[in-house]
C-alpha cells in the first residue's frame, strides 16, 4: 500500500481498519483509497479522544458516537460535500466488514440517509455565445502547444485528465474518409471514441507538429512506454493541470472576455451547443462519457431555459387574451366566478415559470408551497361556484 495511505492511531481499532484499507485497494483507485483512509481516520480520532475507553467496534452506538461524531464534522467548517463524502465512506465500512463477517462489526443501520447533508445541485455553465466566439477564435489563431490543446478540449468535450492522457495515435482514420478520436480512459475508468470534423482533425495534426519528436514516456496510471500527443518540448514531460489552466487564462484575458471561466466550461459549452442542434440525450450521454443518464440531463436545464420561457408566456398571454375576449362580452365581468377563477390560473402559469428558473433550492421550494396553497384556493373557489 502507498506510504500515504498508512497512518498510526494510539488505537485499538488501527490493525482493523488497515486489514480494511489493504483489502479495497485491490479493487479502487489510490485516490478513491485515501479518502477512505480520511473518513475512517477522522471517526477514529474522534473515538479516541471523546471515549478513550472504547475498544471494540462492536460497541459502537447511534447515540452518543455517531449522533456526536456527525455534530462534531458539522461544526469543524467542512463543505457539505466533503461531509457528505466522509460520512457515505465512513458507513459503506461499517457494512462491508458486517458483511464480511469481521467479529468486531458494529450493528447495521448506525448511519442512514437522513445523516447525509443535501448537496446543492449546480446547473452547467456554458460560456455565453459571443465569448465562446472570441475565445474559440483566440485558442485557434494562437499557434502554441497549450492553446490548441484547449482549442481541442473545446472541439470535443473531453475533460482536462483525458486531454491529457490521448496517445499520439489517438486520431483514427475510417473506411469512409472520416475520423474518430479514442479517448482513453478517464474519471470514470472507461474508454470511448468520439467522432471529430475535418477542424478537429486539422487540428489534431497542428499539434503533432508543434510537439515535435520524443521517446515514450511512463504512464503514470499502467507504468508502460507511452508515446503522448501533449508533451512539452522544453521539459519533455506531459503539460500539467495549472499550466493548462494558466494557459487558459491568458487566453480568456487576450480575447477580451470579463468574469471567471474554468477550462471544464468548455465541455459544458460543447455539450449545450450539440443539444441546441437537436443531438438525443444517449448519443450525447455516449460523447461525453458519462455512465448515467441524469448526469447528462443537467444539460436540459440549461438548454431548455428559453423555451420554457417561451412556452408559459404563450399559455399565459393566451389566458389573458381570453379573459379579456370574455370580458367584453359578459355584463360585470370583473366580479363572476369564471374571471376570477381565470385570473387565478394565469398567476399559477407564471409561478410556475418563475420556479421553473429557480436554481436557490430554498426559493424554489418556497416557491412550490406557494404554489400549493394557490392551487387550493383555486380548487376551493371552484368547487364554491358550482
Amino acid at each position: 500500500m502507498n506510504q500515504k495511505q498508512n497512518f498510526k492511531l494510539n488505537s485499538c481499532f488501527n490493525a482493523a481498519v488497515q486489514s480494511y484499507l489493504n483489502i479495497i485497494a485491490t479493487t479502487l483507485q489510490p485516490g478513491t483509497v485515501e479518502n477512505y483512509m480520511a473518513a475512517i481516520k477522522n471517526f477514529i480520532v474522534f473515538l479516541s479522544r471523546q471515549y478513550p475507553d472504547m475498544i471494540h467496534l462492536a460497541d459502537l452506538q447511534r447515540s452518543p458516537h455517531i449522533e456526536e461524531w456527525l455534530s462534531c464534522i458539522a461544526n469543524t467548517g467542512l463543505s457539505k460535500g466533503t461531509r457528505h463524502m466522509r460520512i457515505l465512506h465512513l458507513r459503506k465500512f461499517f457494512e462491508d466488514i458486517y458483511d464480511w463477517g469481521w467479529k468486531d462489526a458494529p450493528i447495521p443501520g448506525l448511519i442512514t440517509n437522513k445523516d447525509l447533508p443535501s448537496l446543492d445541485q449546480y446547473l452547467p455553465k456554458p460560456i455565453a455565445s459571443e465569448d465562446d466566439k472570441l475565445l474559440q477564435e483566440t485558442l485557434k489563431s494562437t499557434n502554441t502547444l497549450f492553446s490548441q490543446a484547449l482549442f481541442l478540449l473545446r472541439k470535443t468535450g473531453m475533460r482536462i485528465g483525458e486531454l491529457r492522457d490521448l496517445e499520439l495515435n489517438c486520431l483514427q482514420k475510417l473506411s469512409d474518409g472520416g475520423y474518430v478520436l479514442h479517448v482513453p480512459i478517464g474519471k470514470l475508468h472507461t474508454q470511448r471514441i468520439i467522432p471529430v470534423d475535418c477542424e478537429t482533425v486539422d487540428t489534431i495534426k497542428r499539434i503533432i507538429k508543434l510537439r515535435g519528436q520524443f521517446l515514450p514516456i511512463t504512464h503514470p496510471r499502467t507504468g508502460q512506454p507511452t508515446q503522448f500527443l501533449l508533451v512539452r518540448s522544453c521539459s519533455c514531460r506531459r503539460p500539467t493541470y495549472a499550466g493548462l489552466r494558466d494557459a487558459f487564462v491568458r487566453a480568456v484575458k487576450k480575447a477580451g472576455i470579463n468574469g471567471p471561466i474554468n477550462p471544464h466550461r468548455l465541455r459544458h459549452t460543447y455539450a449545450t451547443e450539440l443539444l441546441r442542434c437537436g443531438i438525443a440525450l444517449p448519443a450525447l450521454m455516449k460523447l461525453l462519457g458519462h455512465n448515467d443518464i441524469d448526469m447528462t440531463l443537467r444539460y436540459t436545464g440549461v438548454t431548455q431555459l428559453d423555451l420554457r420561457k417561451a412556452y408559459f408566456n404563450a399559455v399565459e398571454k393566451n389566458k389573458s387574451m381570453a379573459v379579456l375576449s370574455k370580458s367584453n362580452d359578459t355584463q360585470n365581468t370583473t366580479g363572476s366566478p369564471d374571471y376570477i377563477l381565470d385570473g387565478i390560473h394565469c398567476l399559477l402559469t407564471k409561478l410556475r415559470s418563475v420556479q421553473a428558473d429557480y436554481t436557490d433550492l430554498i426559493r424554489k421550494k418556497q416557491l412550490m408551497r406557494i404554489n400549493g396553497r394557490l392551487l387550493r384556493v383555486y380548487q376551493d373557489l371552484e368547487n364554491a361556484f358550482k
